[in-house]
C-alpha cells in the first residue's frame, strides 16, 4: 500500500512538472509569436515612415526628386522656388487637386538640407473669411486621406469655425505620427491682413543623416564674427 502510495505521488509530480513545462513552452511560442509581430510592424512603420509624397523618398537628393514622376517626371518639368525648394508641376499640382475635390491648394513643395529631401510642404492660397469653409474643406480632405493610409491621426480638432481663431491664430487641425514621420495640418489666421491660409507639412527628423559641411561664403562669414567679437571684447571697458 506504501508502496502505492509512493508511487502516485511520484507520478502526480511528474505530470505536473510535464504540465509545467509544456505551459513553459506555450508561453515561450506566444512570445515569440509576439515579437514576430511586433517586428512586423515595426517594420512596416518604419517602411512608411521613409514615404514623403509618391515615389519620393526622404534622404532623396534634388535630383532625384526632379527626376520622380511625383514632382514632374524629369527636371526640366520642375520650377525651382527658392533655396534648396522645389515646386511640383503645375500639371500634376492641378490633377491631384481636382481628383482629391481640394478647393484652394496653392503649391507642392519638395523641402532640402544637405542635399536630402527632409520635408514636402502643401500650401494653399492667401485667402479672406468668405473662403475660409473652402479651406476646412481641404484640410479635412487632407484628414480623411492620411487616417487611410496611417491610420488615426495623434491630434484632431473637429467642427473647426472662425470662432477658433479668437484664441489662436495657428490651429492644429490635425497630427499624424508615424514612426519618426511627423504630418500636420495647420490652418492660420494673419489678424493684420484679415487672411487665412493652410499649411500640411511632412517631416522625417532622422533626415538629414549628413553632417553639414559649411561653405567657403560661411567660413568667411564665421571668421568676420570671431574678429568682431575679439575686438569688441579688447576694447570694451
Amino acid at each position: 500500500m506504501k508502496n502505492i502510495l509512493l508511487f502516485m505521488v511520484a507520478f502526480a509530480m511528474v505530470s505536473c512538472v510535464g504540465a509545467v513545462k509544456k505551459e513553459s513552452v506555450a508561453l515561450e511560442k506566444v512570445d515569440s509569436l509576439r515579437k514576430d509581430s511586433l517586428a512586423k510592424v515595426q517594420a512596416i512603420e518604419d517602411s512608411l515612415a521613409l514615404i514623403a509624397w509618391g515615389d519620393t523618398r526622404f534622404g532623396m537628393t534634388k535630383q532625384e526628386v526632379m527626376a520622380s514622376k511625383a514632382f514632374g517626371g524629369d527636371k526640366e518639368n520642375v520650377r525651382k522656388t527658392g533655396f534648396d525648394e522645389y515646386e511640383m508641376h503645375f500639371d500634376k499640382r492641378f490633377e491631384f487637386s481636382q481628383q482629391n475635390g481640394l478647393r484652394e491648394l496653392m503649391d507642392v513643395r519638395a523641402c532640402f538640407e544637405e542635399n536630402e529631401l527632409n520635408c514636402v510642404r502643401l500650401t494653399s492660397l492667401e485667402r479672406d473669411a468668405s473662403y475660409l469653409d473652402d479651406m476646412i474643406h481641404d484640410c479635412y480632405v487632407f484628414v480623411e486621406k492620411f487616417s487611410k493610409r496611417y491610420g488615426e491621426p495623434y491630434k484632431l480638432k473637429e467642427d473647426v469655425s472662425i470662432l477658433d481663431f479668437d484664441e489662436e491664430p495657428n490651429l492644429m487641425v490635425a497630427e499624424f505620427l508615424v514612426g519618426s514621420k511627423g504630418i500636420s495640418i495647420i490652418l492660420s489666421q494673419d489678424k493684420d491682413e484679415h487672411e487665412y491660409k493652410y499649411e500640411i507639412s511632412i517631416t522625417n527628423y532622422t533626415f538629414p543623416r549628413k553632417k553639414h559641411k559649411p561653405t567657403k561664403e560661411e567660413i568667411q562669414s564665421m571668421k568676420e564674427a570671431d574678429k568682431l567679437r575679439k575686438e569688441v571684447k579688447e576694447n570694451s571697458f
